[in-house]
Formats: structure tokens, sequence, C-alpha cells
């Protein structure tokens, strides 16, 4: 059989059979939210002198996690015959040499009958509480994995940010998305091109991972080492995010004892801040047990809302010259405006 893949479906014929040269079938694939193949529209074989007839042909379902329940064939009425289209859960190709049974992702290879990747995830140093084989969080109804190895949508309600979708680019992107209230689903808008339309881009890698939460939790962010954003990085993102939200975002810079650069910045959570004032909070040892009096606090740091006037934006207020007073007893030696175009030390 010849078979030629396209986005929609494939195209097929039996070259080796004399009585179907010249004849093709045209099959159509039917997906749900997930990507997943539900069902296959296949074309009658007919001349190339008769009009094309279409009907439904095969109905597959799946288990929660990928595996393919008893079937039927709409047609014919006897099972569900799969092996005649291998792009299936999630519309990735499964292999079934020696009854392995498993779906190419690229980067890895999936086992839909245990939920599982058969190796490591690539990036599983940076989600240090997930399995490095779970799939998808284990909530394989809400999110997929489109390649096994970066766009996030910000969840405004509860200040999650979650990995909609994985890219080899070398920065992450918070996405726009279209929400469609009857299915509970998100989609990712794209344009022309087919690229996706962001609310903030460029963000280096190691700021955003699946489910941060800057509303609700502090949180550190390690920087300035090999595959970590750089302090600079981070700065930009504080300030696209804070303009983003519109409210202000602040926290502190940290460096190892006995060391001056920065190595660590903690972020505290937004919740109750305003676009105009920052609530700090610190509890590190709940945080980064690890960095609990190891280091030092040498940097506070807020961002001012790209929106305000020059006045109001490149100026402390009254809370911030209060805030430095008090904190300059404590060590910390410089205090930092985050804000366009440039930073303000005060």
């Amino acid at each position: 059989m010849l078979r030629i893949l396209t986005p929609e479906g494939y195209i097929s014929t039996y070259l080796g059979m004399i009585s179907y040269l010249g004849y093709w079938t045209y099959t159509y694939f039917l997906k749900d939210h997930l990507g997943n193949t539900r069902v296959n529209i296949n074309s009658d074989y007919l001349s190339k002198n008769t009009s094309k007839a279409y009907g439904a042909s095969d109905q597959i379902d799946y288990y929660p996690f990928g595996m393919e329940r008893s079937n039927t064939n709409q047609t014919s009425g006897g099972p569900f015959n799969s092996g005649t289209n291998p792009y299936l859960y999630n519309g990735k190709e499964i292999d079934r040499m020696n009854g392995l049974n498993e779906n190419d992702y690229g980067g890895r290879w999936y086992d839909a009958a245990v939920g599982r990747w058969g190796n490591v995830d690539p990036l599983a140093e940076k989600y240090y509480s997930i399995s490095p084989y779970a799939y998808c969080l284990n909530n394989p109804i809400r999110h997929i994995d489109p390649n096994g190895k970066d766009v996030y949508r910000y969840d405004d309600k509860t200040g999650n940010l979650i990995l909609a979708k994985k890219t080899d680019d070398k920065y992450d992107q918070i996405g726009k998305f279209k929400y469609d209230k009857k299915t509970d689903t998100y989609t990712l808008k794209t344009n022309k091109k087919g690229e996706a339309k962001t609310s903030i881009d460029n963000i280096e890698k190691g700021i955003l991972k699946d489910g941060i939460n800057f509303k609700n939790n502090d949180n550190v962010i390690n920087v300035g080492g090999k595959d970590q954003p750089t302090v600079k990085g981070f700065e930009s993102f504080a300030l696209n995010f804070s303009n983003y939200i519109d409210k202000e975002i602040s926290g502190y810079y940290m460096s190892n004892k006995s060391e001056s650069n920065t190595s660590y910045i903690y972020v505290n959570k937004y919740k109750n801040n305003t676009a105009t004032q920052a609530r700090s909070s610190f509890n590190l040892y709940r945080v980064r047990p690890d960095l609990y009096n190891n280091v030092n606090i040498n940097t506070d740091y807020h961002t001012h809302l790209t929106r305000f006037d020059d006045s109001s934006r490149l100026t402390p207020s009254d809370a911030d010259k209060n805030t430095k007073a008090s904190e300059l007893e404590n060590g910390v030696q410089d205090f930092i405006i985050i804000t366009n175009p440039d930073n303000v030390h005060y």
C-alpha cells in the first residue's frame, strides 16, 4: 500500500494490486480537543469516472491515558482495525512491532497501557516534584505533551502558569488562549503562519515551570548558572509580567555566603499587591530550606508599572523609602526599582 500522510488524514492506494491501480482512498481524521483520532471517514474505491462518496468508517475510543478500548467498525459492524491507521492517541503514530504498542512523540516513547514514558524527561531537573516518567502531570484529560520534551497559559483566577505546548525554542512564552465554555478547554491562538500569539514573549528558560504560581506562593529562581536565566532576563520578565497583571512584583536578590554575585532571586507572592504597592514577605525556610542560613540578601527590588508617568515611575514612593530605612538595618545594601527605560537605584 502506498500511503501519503496529510494534515487532515491520508491518501492511499494498493499499487501492488492490478485491479486497484489508479484508485485512491481518501481518509480523513475527526479529532477531539486532545488531538486524539476518534473517527476515520473513508471514501470508497471508485474509478476516475465516478463521483466520490464518503461514509463513516472506523470509530475508536480511549481510556484516559490513551489505551484503546474495544471499538467497532461502523461499516461492517466488525472489530475496529486500528492497524489501518497508526495515528491515534494525540495524533501520534503507534508502533505495534513485537506487540509493544508504543506511541512515538519524537522526544520519547509513550506506553498508554501503563500511562508512563519509557525513559526520563529530558527536562526532569526543572520539575523536582514530578516523576520524570509521569505523563502530563497525571492529568491526560486536560493536558497533552506534543513532543515529549514552551507556551504557557496564565490562569488569571488561580494564578497558575500551565504548560500548554512544548517547543525547542530557547525562550518561553505566555500565550493567548481562547476558552470554550462548553468543553472547558483552551485553544492556543495562532497567526496565519501557525505561530503562537503571545501576551509575553522571550522569557528566558528556567523562570517558568508547569504549575508555578506567583500569585499565591513565594518562589525562588536560580540565576546565573549553566542553563539558568540571567538577572537581566528575570528583570525583563518581572516588568513584563507586572504590566500584564497590573500589579507590582517584589522580592530580593540573594548570593551564597562569601560570594557577591546574585545566584538566587526571591519572588514575593503578589496576591495582595496593587498597581502602586507591593507587600513584602520572606519565608526562605519554607520555600527553599536548603538555602536557609546559607545565603545573604544583598538587594531589595520591586517593579513600577510602565503605564505610569515619569515622575511616578522613576521615583521611589514614601513607602519605598520607609522600607529601605528598615531593611538597611538588616544588612540589605541595594534597592532597585525595575522599570522602563532603566532600573532606578535609590
